[in-house]
């Protein structure tokens, strides 16, 4: 992969990440606590921003590694894990928020929601990027079978 791409490919996939991680952080607060006017901590917006850049670069790693699909997933999880963990978790403070952020969970049981949610919107995505795929691929299939009826 060229460098620009690499750096493309960073960029657009922290700009949807960022997108959706503000989108998610706002729907999961009106749902806990309607009607609170307070905006999003800067922490959790850079620590989204952060998450969405190492997610591209991971992406570009697995991509460029010579491996089956199986193990390049594998490895995707695993880098994305340590990624969600040190930019979400750690770098935004979302763990060392405990009572002052009056949030009713400590933080063994914070932690264990996140990375419970984390795991589940890991494969939805994941099996959601699948299926696009496999839908292009297919569409690209059919256009290569296309053979002109008159010749030229």
């Amino acid at each position: 992969m060229k460098p620009t791409q690499v750096i493309k490919r960073v960029f657009l996939t922290a700009a949807v990440t960022f997108t959706v991680f503000v989108y998610i952080l706002y729907l999961m607060r009106d749902i806990v606590a309607p009607g609170s006017s307070e905006t999003l901590q800067l922490s959790f917006l850079n620590g989204s921003l952060l998450f969405g850049a190492f997610l591209g670069l991971t992406g570009a790693f697995t991509d460029s590694l010579k491996l089956s699909g199986a193990a390049k997933r594998l490895i995707h999880f695993a880098v994305t894990a340590v990624n969600f963990v040190v930019t979400m978790l750690l770098i935004s403070g979302y763990l060392k928020g405990g009572e002052s952020d009056k949030s009713p969970y400590n933080v063994p049981a914070r932690l264990a929601v996140t990375l419970i949610l984390f795991v589940v919107i890991y494969w939805i995505a994941a099996g959601i990027g699948a299926l696009v795929r496999k839908l292009r691929d297919k569409r690209g299939s059919d256009k290569s079978d296309y053979k002109p009826m008159v010749s030229k």
